[in-house]
């Protein structure tokens, strides 16, 4: 009997020391969640001399083409900001490398995460999403969003978009219940009555199609049908009377949303864009905030597709990275597109490796040197002015 209780004693605490190893294992796991996996790691090892292809992407003023004759845009010689400092980091590290062109950010982005390109530089912005998957160095660029609309009068589909508010939309929706009532209150009464030459039906269908071109016609006071009966004058009396104020009302609501959208030429700032077009391009974090903020992103795979796209009245305005849009609208945009506001949304840029590069604390030592020596400033100061900072 002793031993057979001992057994089962046993097997008690056999089974308790389970459930807290397994307990712990759970534990265990959670923490890795929350804190956190290290990539997998996808870099080839990085051979000192070896020639390095480098993936980037036209981007004005980042990366360009010098535009040589009769070459296919991004074949022939790279300039820009993102270029020299790429050379630059080259010159101090030893670094021997040539650039590879991708005509897309998730063409480039995707090269570099499969090891297919050790390195990426462009205006490569720094993201959560990003880092579980590659490596980024250092900040190389501190960047924004901002907002690119047309210059001078908007095209007329913007400017339609601009006036259809969420005030002028609920206006219209109550306009158009209060033309039911009294229109079902005139078919309730009047229905199968001839009142002089105007027969109302007793079905619903075409009944409700009289009353309510008459509810219609009677709220601006020019009814060709009149009832006969006191109850039907006294309705079309109260309903013109309604009509009237109704008409004020729904004018000076008109009248108002107008002036505010001139006065404001549309858009102000991200809270202008809710629940408008807005062109970007795909991939991008502008067209991750556009879905963040509810606004109706439409995504294109350059700069320029979008922006024409916008100048066209398609979309209200264009969301993109904020030295891209200065850029445009002081050179190919001049005249014919102005910036919206300021910026928001502060982000980084950075270089981007394969997972667990080897290349990159070489790339990070070379890119702290530009800075410390000078190199990075005389190059920003070229590309963006020194009345910019970093």
């Amino acid at each position: 009997m002793r031993a057979l209780l001992l057994k089962h004693i046993g097997l008690v605490a056999a089974a308790l020391v389970a459930c807290l190893i397994a307990g712990a294992g759970a534990a265990t796991a959670q923490d890795i969640r929350i804190q956190g996996v290290a990539p997998q790691k996808t870099a080839p090892p990085y051979v000192p001399g070896a020639e390095l292809v480098v993936a980037t992407r036209l981007i004005p003023p980042f990366v360009m083409d010098k535009g040589a004759k009769g070459k296919t845009p991004g074949t022939g010689e790279l300039e820009g900001f993102s270029v020299e400092l790429w050379q630059a980091i080259a010159n101090e590290t030893g670094l021997k490398s040539r650039f590879q062109v991708y005509p897309t950010l998730p063409a480039l982005l995707d090269s570099v995460r499969t090891g297919a390109n050790p390195a990426g530089i462009a205006a490569i912005s720094v993201t959560s999403d990003r880092a579980l998957v590659m490596d980024f160095s250092q900040p190389m660029f501190r960047s924004g969003l901002s907002i690119l609309v047309p210059a001078g009068g908007r095209p007329g589909l913007a400017v339609f978009a601009s006036f259809i508010t969420s005030d002028v939309l609920a206006a219209l929706a109550v306009f158009f219940a209060l033309l039911l009532i009294p229109a079902h209150l005139f078919w309730f009464m009047q229905r199968g009555r001839k009142e002089g030459e105007w027969l109302v039906p007793k079905s619903y269908g075409r009944g409700m199609a009289e009353t309510l071109y008459w509810s219609a016609e009677a709220m601006i006071g020019q009814a060709s049908a009149t009832a006969k009966s006191w109850y039907g004058r006294f309705l079309a009396f109260v309903w013109k009377a309604a009509g009237v104020l109704l008409i004020a009302y729904f004018t000076a609501l008109i009248a108002t949303t107008l002036t505010v959208s001139s006065l404001r030429g549309g858009i102000e700032g991200p809270a202008d864009l809710i629940g408008k077009r807005v062109a970007t391009i795909s991939g991008s974090t502008s067209a991750r905030y556009l879905r963040e903020l509810k606004a109706d992103p439409l995504e294109f795979d350059n700069f320029d597709q979008a922006v024409e796209y916008m100048l066209k009245g398609q979309a209200i305005a264009t969301v993109y990275d904020t030295p891209m849009i200065l850029f445009y609208a002081r050179h190919a945009g001049n005249g014919r597109v102005k910036v919206a506001g300021s910026p928001f949304r502060t982000e980084d840029y950075g270089i981007v490796f394969p997972a667990g590069s080897d290349l990159r604390p070489v790339v990070n030592a070379g890119l702290l040197k530009t800075v410390e020596n000078g190199t990075y400033q005389a190059i920003y100061d070229k590309w963006f002015g020194s009345d910019n900072s970093r």
